[in-house]
């Protein structure tokens, strides 16, 4: 019949190189060679960049996991079980926010605000419906726990070059 299994006698020693692996070196790999920085950073500064870094959000894009597809697990519930196995693993360390730059009246930066450097002093120009504002820099930063981010551990970016992925 159709659903008959066949179980055949495997060696221990031999390291299964199945789907599960291949995911999970996949986004081991993803964060590893990912670089966060907090994503509303004002245009002409450079961002302040954390490498093996990632949101989940940027994670499930990257691997293109983010797409509903037919048939498939979805994509957010895939990664976050991988995810949990590279964190028991010790491999990955989850960080419950991602930053953002706020103004001194608690609003979020808007993403399109530029540093100014025609003065002396360090400033960001914020332009709103064609006025524009200038706020004194550095701001200040709001923690986003509506999204969480990975970062991959030193142990986790030596794994990331192995071949296999010895997890627990």
């Amino acid at each position: 019949s159709k659903n008959k299994r066949l179980v055949r006698e495997v060696p221990i020693s031999a390291k299964p190189k199945n789907d599960l692996k291949d995911s999970q070196r996949n986004v081991l790999k993803t964060i590893n060679a990912s670089e966060y920085f907090i994503p509303n950073t004002p245009g002409g500064l450079e961002p302040k960049i954390t490498t093996g870094s990632i949101t989940n959000n940027s994670l499930l894009g990257q691997l293109g996991w983010d797409k509903k597809q037919k048939g498939k697990r979805d994509g957010r519930t895939r990664l976050g079980e991988i995810l949990k196995v590279l964190e028991k693993n010790k491999l990955v360390e989850k960080i419950d926010y991602t930053e953002l730059y706020q103004l001194p009246n608690g609003t979020k930066l808007p993403f399109d605000a530029e540093f100014d450097k025609s003065t002396k002093k360090l400033r960001v120009k914020v332009t709103v419906k064609g006025k524009s504002d200038f706020y004194p820099w550095p701001l200040s930063i709001a923690k986003n726990n509506r999204e969480t981010r990975w970062i991959i551990t030193p142990e986790g970016r030596r794994e990331s070059k192995n071949q296999f992925l010895k997890l627990e």
